[in-house]
């Protein structure tokens, strides 16, 4: 195996995990909007909490960056979380940018240059 090819490797994976972490950011998001699944799944009290929002959540809890926390947050929310709604004919609204959306998903493109499209 070459440096190149251990480079990429590496590259692939920083990829994978930094999705995983956005993933996890979007759920968290979600999570908190929900007073009862807030209290279950982060054992947060259902009333109100010394938490703004799932960034700031992260951010102390996992002690991240504040920008990465809030780029993962957005992130997620752009393309990792179902739209919304449905057209008048019953179907399901489409994701914006789904070309994007796919390339994060798939790890094909970096974290940083979806977030510089979207």
């Amino acid at each position: 195996m070459t440096l190149a090819q251990v480079q990429s490797g590496v590259g692939r994976l920083a990829r994978v995990v930094e999705l995983a972490q956005t993933a996890v950011a979007g759920a968290t998001d979600r999570v908190l909007q929900d007073p009862k699944a807030r209290h279950r799944l982060l054992g947060l009290p259902q009333g109100k909490t010394r938490f703004r929002n799932a960034a700031e959540f992260l951010e102390k809890t996992q002690q991240t960056p504040r920008r990465e926390t809030h780029q993962r947050v957005d992130r997620a929310a752009h393309h990792l979380t179902p739209p919304q709604g449905e057209t008048p004919d019953g179907t399901a609204v489409p994701a914006s940018l789904p070309q994007v959306t796919g390339a994060l998903r798939d790890t094909s493109l970096d974290p940083a240059v979806v977030d510089a499209i979207t």
